[in-house]
């Protein structure tokens, strides 16, 4: 009798055994004795009937939702603005009864909308994070590997996995768009009275600016995290030009081309009483689409060109 340790020998029971996938019988390919190349078996077989877009989607939605950093990000998009218009509205009917020179006049129209604005911060802060965290060491495995290592082992498909990301940020940050513009403009109306500006019925218009800015600037964001594979960069550069210092107002002074930067041409969509130079709608609009392009650009094509 032969042993369970014994090495089994070729003869006619191993050609008995199952054959690996892609064998044809003995001395194919997936036979212990032939000499051809075994197929490739794929870990992940494409599921048939569900597109690779809506795959990569699912999986990119999971990761986003394990981040804390993006629930961070989303958080700052709502509270933020909300607790700047509280504190900015409060007492403000009085003052503007009590003083019709007040400088708060100036500002009443833009109540709402400037506020709600300042949730640009949590947007980039969630479009730098579903980037950088590609780029930060996997725990699940040792050594030196990266998120970015496993996402490409399960989806080869850059295209598809930089899309779901650009698409996933995107979605997000409409929905947050909505609920901040809700919030703002309600408060809003009620602290202000008969002062308030009018924001019900929405004003469309206002608000597509207001997306519109946050879309740039998330792509911006996403495109500087990709470039630099981290989140330093992108957060610095991004939160410092959006609501510290406004990059238009300051080149303004030495050249009219800077209306054509995306915060002046934001800021002509939104804003009644935008101190810049204001663009009209139609250029407005068309800066805001090419500085689009160039962060999708800026993200995509490092994601797809470079090693991982």
């Amino acid at each position: 009798m032969r042993s369970s340790g014994a090495r089994a020998q070729p003869g006619p029971m191993n050609d008995t055994l199952p054959l690996s996938r892609g064998a044809t019988g003995p001395g194919g390919p997936g036979h212990p004795g032939g000499h051809g190349r075994p197929e490739h078996r794929d870990l992940h077989p494409a599921q048939p009937g569900r597109p690779v877009l809506l795959r990569a989607l699912h999986a990119e939605a999971l990761k986003l939702a394990a981040l804390p950093g993006a629930w961070v990000g989303a958080a700052l998009t709502v509270v933020l603005p909300v607790a700047l218009v509280l504190f900015n509205t409060r007492g403000m009917a009085d003052e503007l009864a009590a003083d019709p020179g007040s400088y708060l006049h100036e500002m009443r129209p833009d109540m709402g909308v400037m506020d709600a604005s300042f949730g640009v911060v949590g947007v980039v802060v969630l479009a730098t994070v579903c980037l950088a965290a590609e780029h930060t060491p996997n725990t699940q495995t040792l050594g030196s590997a990266r998120q970015v290592s496993t996402t490409l082992l399960v989806e080869p498909r850059r295209s598809a996995t930089v899309a779901a990301k650009v698409l996933l940020v995107l979605a997000t940050a409409a929905v947050l768009a909505a609920l901040t513009c809700a919030l703002t403009f309600t408060i809003t109306t009620r602290a202000l009275g008969e002062w308030s500006p009018t924001l019900w019925p929405v004003p469309w218009g206002r608000v597509a600016g207001l997306y519109a800015w946050w879309v740039v600037s998330a792509l911006g964001a996403m495109g500087l995290a990709c470039l630099t594979r981290g989140a330093l960069v992108p957060l610095t550069w991004c939160v410092t030009t959006t609501v510290l210092v406004s990059p238009s107002l300051l080149l303004s002074r030495v050249t009219d081309l800077a209306a054509g930067l995306p915060d002046a041409a934001a800021y002509s969509l939104m804003l009644t009483d935008y101190s810049g130079r204001a663009l009209p709608a139609g250029g407005a609009w068309a800066a805001l689409a090419a500085w689009a392009l160039a962060g999708l650009a800026l993200t995509v094509v490092p994601w797809t060109r470079k090693d991982a």
